[in-house]
């Protein structure tokens, strides 16, 4: 009889302190947490957890993806040793800040040159280049620095003859007679600039700046 009350007080015990618990709960404005439900519960399969995370990932990447900054790369091509340093100048005057890359085609990496003669003048040149232009001929330099080759047009380089041969029946098919093929003259060297702008604003600008170097052409590539 004596064990049978103590159990009923214990029990009586614990629900008034499990009654208190609730009402101190409920006075200070915490809600109860819901009783987990056992038959709700599953865990994930190593490929339901592996998936999980490459979603993540690409939500991550997407995220850093939007976040970087947008470059446009250019690429200035036939320039000459001289105009090239003017060219620089010009681009770092115009707000240029990133590194400007210098690409030399010396004549032992191009051993075959297609061009057109000297035009004895820039004005006969740039009626010449006109021509090109009108028969779909849009890659070329012209040679305006002093020496014997002054107001030439180079049309390629080539460090394989075959090439440069393909290269010259192309341009007699559209139609320019005058080119011709021969031996890379030594003291001439064309070079590219590499660099990039901020954005696709900086075209008119690049484009003035390009107008003033007859025979260059300047363009977008790939950054990568």
């Amino acid at each position: 009889m004596m064990r049978l009350l103590f159990v009923l007080l214990l029990l009586a015990n614990v629900a008034l302190a499990v009654y208190w618990y609730s009402g101190m709960q409920k006075q200070n404005g915490v809600a109860a947490s819901p009783p987990l439900r056992a038959e709700q519960i599953r865990l994930l399969t190593p490929a339901e957890v592996a998936s999980a995370l490459t979603a993540a990932s690409g939500v991550a990447n997407s995220a850093s993806a939007v976040a970087a900054p947008v470059f446009v790369c250019m690429q200035w091509d036939n320039l000459s040793a001289k105009s090239a340093d003017v060219a620089r100048s010009q681009l770092q005057a115009a707000g240029v800040t990133g590194p400007i890359g210098v690409q030399s085609l010396a004549p032992s990496d191009a051993k075959h040159w297609v061009y057109m003669p000297p035009q004895g003048s820039r004005a006969n040149a740039e009626k010449k280049i006109g021509e090109l232009e009108t028969l779909g001929v849009s890659e070329y330099h012209l040679e305006a620095g002093e020496g014997k080759w002054q107001w030439a047009i180079s049309l390629g380089v080539f460090s394989n003859e075959e090439r440069a041969q393909h290269f010259l029946e192309d341009l007699h098919k559209k139609g320019v007679r005058s080119a011709r093929m021969g031996p890379r003259d030594a003291s001439v060297t064309s070079v590219t600039l590499r660099f990039t702008v901020p954005d696709n604003s900086w075209v008119d600008k690049l484009v003035a700046i390009r107008q003033q170097f007859a025979g260059s052409s300047l363009h977008a590539v790939n950054c990568k």
